[in-house]
């Protein structure tokens, strides 16, 4: 019976010093241990608009300049529409160039400048409030938007020949936005 009580004692020394490593390594990683990393969770941005500027897509906004140059610089003359984003409910995107300020996302009823508002959306070009006066701007100058008729004549659907390049059209049914960016996009905003 005595080496019945040996082993008993021997197993309950093995299993308590067990307990104590146990312990031990548990309340020294707590006290010794790293600190435990906690990432605070960003807020989501609901703004589409300054979410896409501040990406910074098409380059960075040259810096701030004096009072006088912006001024000058938000003529329409200075003023280059690169590209539209047409919703069918009349809201979208249009994406300007200035020297001054370089590429600038606008939606519609905002402010391009002092004095210049983004009055409306085409899919063929926008609307500009100047001052007062209404100004349009075409995405591709030269293109015609319409076709003159005579009086009387119909008008009539064109058809692509057999073999061309017609990817550019929307498929039939498609119900999403329409984006059409200016060639220039391709090869960047370089001055």
């Amino acid at each position: 019976m005595t080496t019945r009580w040996k082993l008993i004692a021997a197993a309950a020394l093995v299993l308590a010093l067990g307990l104590l490593a146990l312990t031990l390594a548990h309340w020294g990683w707590q006290w010794f241990g790293p600190q435990p990393v906690t990432i605070a969770p960003t807020p989501q941005d609901a703004d589409d608009a300054r979410r896409l500027a501040d990406a910074h897509l098409f380059g960075s906004a040259a810096t701030a300049a004096a009072p006088g140059v912006a001024a000058a610089a938000t003529s329409l003359g200075d003023l280059r529409l690169l590209g539209i984003i047409v919703q069918h409910d009349g809201r979208g995107y249009a994406l300007f160039r200035t020297p001054a300020r370089g590429p600038l996302l606008i939606a519609v009823g905002q402010d391009v400048a002092s004095g210049l508002k983004l009055e409306a959306i085409r899919p063929n070009g926008v609307t500009l409030i100047d001052s007062g006066v209404r100004r349009d701007l075409q995405l591709r100058p030269g293109v015609p938007t319409s076709v003159p008729t005579v009086p009387g004549d119909r008008p009539r659907v064109a058809a692509a020949p057999p073999g061309t390049a017609s990817s550019c059209a929307p498929p039939p049914g498609f119900a999403g936005p329409v984006v059409r960016l200016n060639a220039e996009l391709l090869g960047g905003t370089r001055q």
